[in-house]
């Protein structure tokens, strides 16, 4: 009795719920790189703006407020909603309940972070009289954002309710839920791609103004800037693989119905 009570705690803290031990070691290793990468990604952002000049939200020179868009972004739409994505497969030893708070919370820290993010820029732009919203990159980062509010409040394509209302509305049908999963998952990855591309594209407007950049000058700025964005690529690779990789799945728990299990 005591050396299988031994042997069940062992298998538990081997491998996770619903994973063989060699799937959980390949889970724990993707998500990991994914989570150094992470971090590594927003404080080299920091450090690149640092290049560029000092932070500060209402000084003097109206450039250092713009500093305060590019690492906000990044921190909210790449890295805190790129978690939010793979929070049910991470933590799939936790209680249904406890999981939705998460992803919620998750989802919440990006949109916070997007919007101070969003408003820093739009400030910037006011103070110093540049248009909004002209180019490509503005473009796509505000379809982004809005979307990915849209989804976290309401409903989408036509009669699926999405977002925050259908995965923490307990009273909401369980098929309900069930039909909508395909769809939120489908949209969750394709915002974080949609970030991913506004990013890109910021990076290119901001070191194409560097000075150097497009004469072949291999500067700091623009050698960091370039880096930076291959890694945010990769970043959004291993976020979309845990996301959609069928073995990863989270099963029900004991005590949890099987058919409830949507995510």
């Amino acid at each position: 009795m005591n050396t299988h009570h031994i042997d069940d705690k062992s298998n538990r803290l081997q491998s996770s719920p619903g994973l063989s031990r060699s799937e959980s070691t390949q889970f724990w290793v993707v998500f990991g790189v994914s989570q150094v990468l992470g971090v590594s990604i927003v404080g080299l952002v920091a450090y690149w703006c640092k290049l560029y000049g000092e932070f500060s939200w209402a000084g003097a020179d109206p450039n250092l407020q713009f500093y305060f868009h590019p690492i906000l972004m990044v921190l909210g739409l790449v890295f805190f909603y790129g978690d939010a994505l793979v929070a049910y497969r991470v933590l799939r030893f936790l209680p249904k309940p406890v999981l939705k708070l998460v992803h919620a919370g998750l989802h919440l820290c990006a949109i916070i972070c997007s919007s101070v993010g969003l408003a820093a820029v739009l400030q910037y732009h006011a103070r110093t009289n540049r248009p909004d919203f002209y180019s490509l990159h503005s473009w796509i980062g505000i379809a982004t954002f809005a979307l990915f509010c849209f989804q976290y409040v309401g409903g989408f394509v036509f009669n699926y309710v999405g977002g925050f209302v259908t995965f923490l509305w307990p009273g909401l049908p369980v098929k309900w839920r069930a039909r909508a999963m395909p769809f939120h998952t489908f949209f969750g990855c394709g915002l974080l791609v949609t970030s991913i591309v506004a990013v890109q594209t910021g990076f290119t407007e901001k070191l194409i103004w560097t000075e150097g950049y497009t004469q072949a000058a291999f500067n700091a700025r623009g050698v960091l800037g370039n880096v930076i964005a291959m890694a945010i690529i990769v970043f959004g690779f291993l976020i979309i693989f845990i996301t959609t990789h069928a073995p990863y799945k989270r099963q029900p728990l004991p005590g949890e119905l099987p058919h409830a299990n949507v995510n």
